[in-house]
């Protein structure tokens, strides 16, 4: 299977699966991940593949107080690479 990186179409159904998973671990419900996010976790390069994704959408819900997985929590690493794409 071609790392995930190779494959950016499937982070939001992976995004998804795994935000309903941790919800369902917390009892935390959250309306989804923002567009600004979303952007932020298909941009990136993901070098730990889906693991990596895994991990951090677990500690986004973990942290998130809103209603919304948003960029606050995550990675700074993650958000220079959103910027880097814009330029």
């Amino acid at each position: 299977m071609p790392p995930l990186r190779e494959r950016k179409e499937d982070i939001p159904r992976l995004c998804e699966h795994f935000l309903a998973m941790y919800c369902a671990k917390s009892r935390h419900t959250f309306r989804g991940i923002t567009p600004e996010a979303m952007a932020a976790l298909v941009s990136y390069e993901w070098r730990g593949n889906v693991r990596e994704l895994r991990n951090l959408i677990e500690m986004a819900v973990a942290l998130e107080e809103g209603p919304w997985i948003t960029t606050r929590y995550l990675p700074l690493h993650l958000l220079g690479t959103m910027k880097q794409g814009r330029d």
